[in-house]
């Protein structure tokens, strides 16, 4: 293998959460590869460009985000993130589920085989979790921000809990 080898790259911008607060940074996928799978197999730290530090304006142009520290990423718009990796072929269901995090609550929903539960999904699941029609609650200092999006990543290794929602 040749230690030196990059394949060719595609820039994925991000809103990305931490316990430090908000970040805007670019994410280097391999182009051919999904960004999801970028997540799942990267270990250690996220080589970012192009970020804003909560509470700057100032574009810092590396910065080397340590994985366990994210808790949500707000991918772009544009970014095609699959169908979730239930298990269930064609048969997708989508699942509302809502996660407990240090930071706050995150309401969503979650693409599930059919045959699915929830909670057999999250045994073997490692990596982020794609949750779809997002609603975010999240606490701090001035209270409770309430944003919505169309997809959010959630870090699974982050979440304190999950329920299935009532739809």
């Amino acid at each position: 293998m040749n230690p030196t080898y990059k394949p060719e790259q595609r820039k994925v911008p991000g809103h990305i959460y931490t316990p430090a607060g908000w970040m805007l940074g670019t994410f280097h996928v391999p182009k051919r590869g999904q960004f999801v799978e970028y997540l799942r197999n990267t270990t250690g730290f996220f080589p970012l460009t192009e970020v804003t530090l909560t509470g700057s304006t100032q574009k810092v142009p590396f910065f080397a985000l340590q994985r366990s520290a994210v808790l949500l990423i707000v991918p772009h718009p544009s970014e095609s993130l699959g169908q979730a990796d239930g298990n269930g072929g064609p048969a997708l269901v989508q699942r509302p589920v809502s996660c407990l995090l240090d930071a706050g609550v995150v309401h969503g929903t979650l693409e599930l085989g059919r045959q699915m539960r929830t909670s057999d999904y999250l045994v073997s699941h490692t990596g982020f979790l794609v949750l779809r029609q997002v609603t975010l609650l999240l606490a701090g200092p001035q209270g409770t921000l309430d944003q919505r999006f169309p997809t959010l990543l959630v870090n699974s290794a982050r979440v304190i809990g999950v329920s299935d929602t009532v739809a």
